[in-house]
């Protein structure tokens, strides 16, 4: 799996979209098009999934779309993992001031955390789950009763800490709580099978799922999808310009099919077109039809619909006329005119 983070936005400059495309390639996420080679560097807006970079040309499908925004810097600083490691080290730099505090204590603290950190308490407050971090003095923060020191423990210190008038300083500790707390949840999530972690709001297993629940489906099949061995991802399946949609709208769709990683679980819908392409109607064959046509007289209109009744009233014609009659079968019937073939 890889370690930076993916399924984000990042609005960037040359500069910046050089140094995040080799951050990418180093972690196995390349272009699809021209893979591990830095490209596109004139493109604003860039989008990271896995295992692929895309990017799109305007600020507008940028806000709208539903990657998380991330800013180029730290995506740089981070080297892509966007988990700043100043936590732990302010958590060490707490730990060394305590210990030189508890060499060379004094008679004043700035602030509970001192206190705290004079007393050799400070990581025992930080380990207990707090109720509450949005009250104004140390004795609201947690339950004493609830704790192995139990109540009489932390209610001897608070008094002390009123009588110090250092109670309600508690912006500096709840601000420590706060940033270890935010590192123990980024561990918890990064030690999550990848099924777990990586959620997304709607699951489907290939691209025609996607399009069908899109009302897309049946539209795509009446385009031409006759690329050949090019038709491995859904951008290369037809030209986005040339439908009604255009391009905009069917970029907008492939970045998604991207985030959902289907954009190259192609197979039924290149089944389905190639099948469609292969269903002919085949016209039922229309009953033969037949005419009379007396020598010198103008073109019958009565049709026969058996040639055997036609060649009935040929013979009675003829014996009226005294003339040569002709038996016609109908070939094809058109507005101003009859096109017959003579068959007898």
């Amino acid at each position: 799996m890889n370690r930076i983070k993916t399924g984000i936005k990042l609005q960037v400059t040359p500069e910046q979209s050089k140094q995040v495309q080799e951050i990418c390639f180093a972690n196995g996420i390349f272009w699809k098009t021209t893979g591990a080679q830095v490209s596109y560097l004139g493109q604003k807006y860039l989008y990271i999934f896995d295992p692929y970079i895309a990017f799109g040309e305007t600020l507008t499908f940028f806000k709208e779309h539903s990657g998380e925004e991330i800013s180029a810097e730290l995506f740089i600083k981070t080297s892509g993992t966007c988990v700043e490691e100043t936590l732990e080290q302010e958590l060490k730099q707490n730990i060394n001031k305590e210990e030189t505090m508890e060499k060379n204590e004094v008679e004043s603290y700035a602030d509970v955390k001192e206190y705290l950190i004079a007393k050799g308490l400070y990581e025992r407050v930080l380990e207990i789950d707090w109720e509450t971090y949005e009250e104004d003095t140390f004795s609201d923060l947690f339950n004493w009763s609830k704790t192995e020191e139990r109540h009489n423990f932390w209610d001897e210190l608070n008094n002390e800490m009123i009588n110090l008038d250092i109670s309600g300083n508690i912006k500096s500790l709840v601000q420590d709580y706060k940033a270890k707390q935010g590192k123990e949840f980024i561990e918890h999530i990064e030690v999550q099978p990848e099924e777990v972690v990586e959620t997304k709001p709607t699951s489907y297993t290939n691209a025609k799922e996607y399009l069908i629940a899109k009302g897309l489906y049946e539209e795509v099949l009446t385009f031409n999808l006759d690329f050949g061995e090019y038709r491995k991802y859904f951008g290369n399946m037809f030209w986005f310009n040339k439908t009604p949609q255009g391009y905009e709208f069917w970029r907008q769709i492939e970045l998604e099919l991207i985030n959902l990683e289907i954009n190259n679980k192609l197979d039924e819908i290149l089944r389905d077109y190639e099948i469609r392409k292969l269903e002919v109607t085949v016209p039922l064959e229309k009953p033969k039809q037949y005419l009379c046509y007396v020598s010198g007289k103008a073109r019958p209109k009565h049709i026969h619909k058996t040639l055997e009744q036609a060649k009935q009233e040929a013979q009675r014609l003829c014996r009226k006329e005294l003339a040569k009659v002709s038996v016609l079968e109908v070939v094809a019937e058109y507005e101003a005119e009859v096109l017959v073939k003579e068959v007898l």
